[in-house]
């Protein structure tokens, strides 16, 4: 007969009498051998179940070579299982690569207690932080499969609560519908502010998204919401000859991306910065299309100097509207369209005076100037002497 609070048996068990044990598949028999093979009494409880999973594997890890993150996750675990026999608590075993099951034979308080100072010895010892799922107390073992299911779903709760702490059963809230119409529109309002660069836009928007988010209480829920998020984000860059994997320039797993993700905030973080890196990357692109153009308008002007040029003329050639052009031009250069065409044609006149046997009329034709007189004004009103007066001089 063991008493609470002695050392009791601690051992991995194999996965199949885990399982058994803690998914109430076990019988009566069963279990009774399971309980005499590691020297457990039935009767010693009270009894709860505790899943302790490493937080953050995906991301923490992943300076790490393989050989260095399985040494890391075998200290790990090695010290989870030393603190669980110098405590005398109860039995654990491996579930997974990241997960560990305890059984405490302890009151609930007394195991929130313990696992908390297991949490904190972890953040002081190790590169990765644990987070545990508590269940309520069994009075008897072969009922511990009921704080084993609590413990699962407290541990759900990590999405929305964080992490490195230990998480106990509560009563699940009746999620509230999610309004589609005010989902969509949310949704709708981020990706202009992707597209032009509005950083203050994106936070505000995705504000708006994440608090919807955190009304929800099933973390498929908040996966699902993510994904359309991105995928409206896809839909919107395709509407403009774009893409996700066109403007990140790599393999853009969604869903693999989000499902690393242990919580909401976490996600919420990673949203920002991509939304962030995309709204640039699509800004240097745009700067990058509009320079080309710019420069096209450019050398077309040098090309037709002898010619009438008119920004409607150049917005004909290049397919877009006047206004649009004009206010790009001046945005770009500094200076508007007919400030740069007359500031071009005067220091081409410039060169050609140098040129004695060119007479002034002649070079006025050549520059697309019908009028001298008016060809003489605008000389002198940039250069602040005549063409002759110029000559002259030079």
């Amino acid at each position: 007969m063991i008493v609470r609070g002695e050392m009791i048996v601690y051992h991995i068990l194999q996965n199949e009498l885990i399982y058994g044990l803690l998914e109430g598949k076990s019988g009566e028999g069963q279990i009774t051998g399971l309980m005499e093979q590691y020297a457990v009494s039935m009767r010693s409880g009270p009894w709860c179940a505790a899943v302790i999973e490493m937080d953050d594997i995906h991301w923490k890890l992943n300076q790490y070579s393989p050989e260095e993150r399985k040494e890391i996750t075998r200290k790990l675990i090695s010290a989870i299982s030393t603190y669980l026999q110098r405590q005398g608590i109860g039995l654990a075993g491996r579930m997974a690569e990241h997960r560990i099951v305890a059984i405490l034979c302890m009151t609930h308080s007394e195991a929130h207690e313990t696992l908390s100072t297991l949490i904190e010895l972890v953040k002081q010892n190790h590169p990765i932080s644990v987070t545990i799922g508590l269940g309520s107390a069994e009075t008897d073992m072969k009922d511990i499969h009921r704080s084993y299911n609590q413990a699962i779903q407290s541990l759900g709760h990590k999405m929305f609560t964080g992490k490195g702490r230990v998480l106990t059963a509560r009563e699940t809230k009746q999620e509230k519908a999610m309004d589609a119409a005010y989902l969509d529109d949310v949704l709708s309002l981020l990706f202009p502010c992707v597209m032009t660069y509005d950083l203050v836009g994106i936070v505000d928007r995705l504000e708006e998204l994440f608090e919807l988010i955190r009304a929800m209480e099933n973390h498929i829920s908040v996966y699902n919401v993510c994904i359309q998020m991105i995928s409206k984000l896809d839909i919107g860059l395709r509407s403009v000859n774009g893409s996700l994997y066109d403007v990140l320039g790599r393999e853009y797993k969604q869903l693999d991306v989000l499902l690393q993700f242990e919580t909401i905030s976490d996600i919420e973080a990673w949203a920002r910065r991509t939304l962030f890196e995309i709204s640039e990357l699509l800004l240097m692109r745009e700067k990058r299309k509009q320079g080309k153009l710019i420069a096209q308008m450019q050398q077309y002007i040098h090309e037709h100097l002898a010619s009438k040029i008119t920004l409607r003329e150049v917005a004909n050639v290049f397919a877009f509207s006047p206004n649009y052009l004009g206010t790009l031009f001046k945005a770009s250069t500094g200076i508007s369209f007919s400030d740069y065409l007359i500031h071009t044609r005067i220091e081409r006149a410039k060169q050609l005076l140098q040129d004695p046997t060119l007479r002034i009329y002649e070079i006025s034709h050549q520059l697309g100037y019908s009028n001298m007189t008016y060809f003489h004004r605008q000389f002198k009103g940039v250069i602040g002497l005549t063409p002759s007066e110029y000559r002259k001089r030079s």
